[in-house]
């Protein structure tokens, strides 16, 4: 079905019934659109061409088995995802002008029998409890792999190592966020393994950390790179053609499939999401390197690195500057300068999840914080019990080491 540019979703309301839940989305005009659903989580995704989001999904009060309505605007295409309590069977169809309704979008939802309803006594299920981001952290070469070597002898995997550890301790020391070291030592790891190693960990971000070399000693700057299509593209070939990549892609099972151009579509779809993420997440690094170094380049560069090319896991690699230039090589050899290099990289990494957290994680959770000014009387237990939150979680989200507080502290309240 064809549609004119910049349709409008306007408006979401529900209408429950016994059996299934209807999600009616309320448009300006006839939408181009497509779904699919995914499990681990479940949930239903519906893809509109052409679109954009022009109210407050927050604002619906849904009910189950709908746990969250969630959008992502993906150029012209707007992404709405909808997670669910357990898998559902569901079809999503559109409706014409009538009576007092104009365009409508309507995704219908299946209750299982044993769901409980509004009247029902029995407890709703509950979501898991909200999880650690996972950032994977890769120093580059190692072992028998010096990488790049500076005019004075310094080894680019020595370098990277350290701003590597000094990144991890930074993001540990962040509540709701866990790293992970592809290595934590002079070793090795094959860059096959370096990815075997996020895809583990089910990481949510990749982040791999370099020294750039030339051959003339006046290259400087530093530079962050992310996938480019044409690597994305060879990387789509080799993932349909190894049946071990198929069990699992970002939640989908691909073993579902059996059209493989289905599948070629879906592994298409997350690489384009992935790559946008990972550009995102890029540029706001880039731009926090660009406050203490040097850049090389202005926006983030694009090329066919192995080690970006997840599908699935948004990723970037940072080349900290040009170990070939002497200037460069004496800072990096610097540990106050190799800290200043890992802050930066680390708040453009905040900057990113608290931006666009995945769902269901502790930073979800603090991203959609309230503000609470503290008055006399108020204790930590008593402002956690107000608004429905665990002490642990008020204190994860304001840093706090003791149960003391303060009249007139400003206290972040994290979402549920």
């Amino acid at each position: 079905m064809a549609c004119a540019a910049n349709t409008q979703v306007q408006q979401l309301r529900l209408a429950a019934k016994p059996n299934q839940l209807q999600l009616i989305f309320e448009l300006n005009q006839a939408p181009d659109y497509r779904s699919f659903a995914l499990t681990h989580p479940d949930r239903i995704v519906v893809d509109i061409q052409q679109a954009k989001m022009t109210f407050d999904l927050k604002r619906v009060q849904l009910a189950h088995p709908v746990l969250q309505v969630r959008q992502a605007q993906q150029d012209k295409t707007l992404r709405l995802v909808i997670d669910l309590a357990n898998e559902s069977q569901y079809r999503v169809f559109a409706l014409k002008p009538q009576a007092n309704y104009g365009h409508r979008l309507v995704v219908e939802i299946k209750k299982d029998q044993g769901a409980p309803t509004a009247t029902a006594k029995q407890t709703a299920p509950l979501k898991s409890a909200p999880r650690e981001v996972v950032i994977i952290i890769d120093p580059g070469h190692g072992g028998k792999d010096p990488g790049a070597i500076g005019p004075k002898g310094t080894q680019e995997k020595n370098v990277v190592l350290a701003i590597g550890k000094a990144l991890t301790k930074l993001i540990n020391q962040e509540p709701g966020m866990k790293a992970v070291l592809t290595r934590d030592s002079d070793r090795y790891v094959g860059l096959r393994q370096r990815l075997a190693i996020a895809r583990k960990h089910n990481a949510d971000l990749f982040v791999s950390v370099h020294a750039d070399a030339f051959k003339h000693s006046s290259a400087n700057g530093a530079s962050v790179f992310a996938l480019s299509q044409r690597g994305a593209t060879s990387e789509a070939a080799r993932w349909l053609a190894e049946k071990e990549n198929h069990a699992d892609l970002g939640g989908i099972n691909l073993q579902e499939f059996e059209d493989e151009l289905v599948r070629s579509v879906l592994i298409d779809l997350s690489q384009t999401a992935t790559i946008s993420a990972s550009l995102t997440v890029g540029g706001g690094v880039l731009s926090q390197l660009g406050k203490v170094a040097r850049l090389h380049n202005h926006k983030v560069d694009q090329a066919g690195f192995l080690v970006l090319k997840s599908p699935d896991i948004p990723s970037i690699l940072v080349e900290m500057g040009f170990i070939s230039n002497p200037t460069e090589e004496l800072n990096l050899g610097s540990r106050r300068y190799r800290q200043r290099l890992a802050k930066a990289v680390y708040q453009g990494i905040k900057q990113y999840l608290y931006a666009s957290p995945p769902p269901n994680t502790i930073i979800a959770g603090l991203a959609k914080a309230t503000s609470y000014k503290v008055t006399r009387g108020d204790s930590l237990s008593h402002i956690a019990q107000r608004h429905g939150v665990s002490v642990r979680a008020l204190k994860a989200a304001n840093q706090l080491t003791s149960d003391n507080i303060r009249v007139g502290q400003t206290l972040k309240i994290p979402h549920g």
